[in-house]
C-alpha cells in the first residue's frame, strides 16, 4: 500500500499525506488509490514535502500522534530532518 507515494528516502524532506473527513464508504470506494499510488488524486487528500512540521491540537484536548505505524505520543509534536544523520554502507561484491 502506498499512503505516501511521493516520499523519496534520500531527498532530505518529510513526506506528508493529509486526509480530510472521508466517510467509511468513501474510504472503501477509494481504497484502490492506496495500491495504485494515486492517493493524492482524491479531492480531500493533500500531499506535502517539508523540512519540519509542528503538530498541535485545536482546543484543550491533546491529540494522539502516530508516524509510520508507531505511536509517538500526544500533541504538541515537532518533527524535522537531520541532514546526513543516517549512513548506509553497502559492501562491494
Amino acid at each position: 500500500m502506498q499512503f505516501v507515494p511521493h516520499a523519496i528516502p534520500d531527498d532530505g524532506l518529510l513526506a506528508l499525506t493529509v486526509a480530510g473527513p472521508i466517510s467509511k464508504l468513501g474510504v472503501l470506494l477509494n481504497s484502490w488509490r492506496f495500491y495504485s499510488g494515486n492517493v493524492s488524486g482524491h479531492n480531500k487528500v493533500d500531499c506535502f514535502q517539508t523540512k519540519e512540521i509542528n503538530i498541535e491540537s485545536i482546543g484543550a484536548i491533546s491529540t494522539p500522534v502516530e508516524v509510520d505505524g508507531e505511536y509517538l505520543g500526544e500533541t504538541p509534536v515537532k518533527c524535522w530532518i537531520h541532514d546526513q544523520a543516517l549512513r548506509i554502507l553497502v559492501p562491494e561484491e
